[in-house]
């Protein structure tokens, strides 16, 4: 009996060794999407969103695979759009109290590089916080549209 036991025991145990999960833990921008909201045109408008605070690398987080680094994000978005002729508009949806001085700055430089290449207009659409560095990265639109209740301005960063 023991015997049997042992070789079942050592059967489970080469079979759980064969198996196994495999997780990917390094951010990377995922793939573009694009959504057809209504009609059949072939022009398109460009969404970027900048939620959260603004940084070079994410915030830690308790995920089980890393948050994609939000700057290395925009500008997979920028110099995709920069290369598409269907690109007509950019709206940025920004919902940041803010964040590092030289996050914001960069962001801010590469939207008006894009727009320098581009000719395209960029408006920037403040949900709940636009505060800080990330009111200074909406400086960057030709238009900045924002709620009546949207908490704005404090920019330390000037």
């Amino acid at each position: 009996m023991t015997r049997r036991l042992a070789w079942l025991a050592l059967a489970a145990a080469w079979l759980a060794g064969c198996g196994g999960i495999s997780l990917d833990l390094t951010p990377r921008v995922r793939p573009l999407q694009e959504t057809t909201l209504e009609g059949k045109g072939r022009e398109k408008i460009l969404l970027v969103e900048l939620h959260g605070v603004l940084a070079e690398e994410p915030l830690i987080t308790l995920e089980a695979r890393p948050p994609v680094p939000l700057l290395a994000r925009v500008r997979e978005e920028l110099v995709k759009a920069a290369d598409d002729d269907r690109i007509r508009a950019v709206v940025l949806r920004i919902n940041s109290p803010g964040g590092t001085v030289t996050a914001s700055d960069i962001l801010y430089h590469e939207l008006t590089r894009f727009k320098a290449r581009r000719k395209v207009p960029v408006v920037a659409s403040i949900l709940d916080v636009g505060a800080s560095g990330g009111y200074y990265v909406a400086l960057a639109a030709d238009r900045i549209v924002v709620h009546p209740t949207t908490i704005t301005g404090s920019i330390g960063v000037l």
